[in-house]
């Protein structure tokens, strides 16, 4: 343990200092005063007592195209009706409850409803200087960046509430931001807080809040290895999960609705899973009957086609053939095409097939 201490000291002041290294060497100034629509959001849950302060914060903002919207996630104080109160005097605010449950999926109610080209993220505990907004566009302005991930300090620094435990816990936080900082400049971006977070609408998808989600279909893969269930080794759920997304969270949100109040239902997001389970084991048993014969490339790709109704792809194709090189898949859908058999549609990335025959 002695021998150690030092070496993780020493280890940690490199890393701290390789990251320093990339940081600018001083602060750039902003003079552009860019216009674009902003829409700042903001996920709270029992903040009755702290919601006054960030928006007192946020009305008092110099930037002059902004909105801002408060999810409420099953509040069970006054947070609610505090914003009610608020929002009377304060136009630019939208309250919104979130139907599902958990920051993430409150955070991405807001992104999906707001109407600003640029989102901003902050928490119900946080304050924010009145040029927050502005110096945040012109920066995004001046990188071109498509998404921001700025610093997050603690308020609470008087000389009185400085326990030896609070200045450690500052400190610790600090090195956060230098860490996030750090990454970011050796372009090996690890990590952002999401109390001060902006990004382009334009790049928002609903599955980037969906970690927790990864990771319980990954345990559920596993929980059906132990069962006796194997087709996850040879078709991945995941893919499957991906191509019909819509399908898949309009399952969770009903599944998961009433969960606040204990009468949730989970029989639809059941029926969803089983039912990707027992089209895994369709497309299984059709990529076996294809492979199990051994027949020349063309005709394992024609026989692959003929299972595919409308357009498909070449990656399409492959799945169904994973014995088959990406050279041979494609030699067999150029004579196909030749021949007749198919038609050629798009070019590049977006090239599909139809079958004529």
């Amino acid at each position: 343990m002695v021998v150690a201490l030092p070496i993780f000291v020493a280890a940690y002041a490199v890393l701290v200092e390789w990251w320093r290294r990339a940081l600018p060497s001083s602060p750039q100034k902003h003079d552009v005063h860019a216009t674009r629509k902003v829409s700042v959001v903001i996920a709270a849950r029992n903040e009755e007592a702290n919601i006054t302060k960030i928006l007192s914060d946020l009305k008092a903002q110099t930037y002059p195209d902004f909105e801002v919207i408060v999810v409420d996630d099953h509040s069970d104080d006054g947070t609610f009706a505090m914003c009610e109160r608020i929002a009377a005097d304060f136009p630019r605010l939208r309250i919104l409850k979130n139907s599902s449950e958990g920051k993430k999926s409150a955070v991405a109610v807001g992104v999906k409803l707001a109407e600003g080209e640029l989102v901003l993220t902050t928490d119900a505990d946080c304050r924010v200087q009145r040029d927050w907004i502005a110096s945040v566009v012109d920066d995004f302005e001046e990188y071109n960046a498509d998404i921001l991930a700025s610093p997050v300090d603690m308020v609470d620094v008087s000389s009185a509430s400085q326990t030896l435990f609070k200045r450690l816990q500052r400190l610790e936080f600090m090195s956060l931001q230098a860490s996030t900082a750090g990454g970011i400049c050796r372009n090996h971006a690890t990590m952002c807080n999401s109390a001060n977070l902006a990004f382009k609408r334009s790049l928002h998808n609903a599955s980037a809040f969906d970690g927790n989600g990864r990771m319980s279909r990954l345990l559920t893969t596993l929980l059906l290895y132990r069962s006796g269930f194997y087709v996850g080794k040879y078709i991945s759920l995941e893919a499957k999960i991906a191509k019909n997304k819509d399908l898949y969270y309009d399952a969770l949100n009903r599944a998961q609705h009433g969960w606040h109040e204990g009468t949730e239902d989970a029989v639809p997001f059941m029926k969803y899973l089983l039912g990707t389970i027992l089209a895994a084991y369709k497309d299984f048993g059709d990529r076996f009957a294809i492979v199990e014969e051994k027949l020349p490339a063309i005709d394992m790709v024609r026989k692959a086609a003929l299972n595919k109704i409308g357009r498909f792809t070449k990656q399409d194709i492959r799945e169904q053939c994973p014995s088959l090189s990406l050279s041979s898949v494609e030699g067999a859908l150029r004579k196909m095409v030749a021949s007749g058999e198919l038609k050629r549609e798009g070019a590049g990335k977006s090239t599909c097939y139809i079958r004529l025959k």
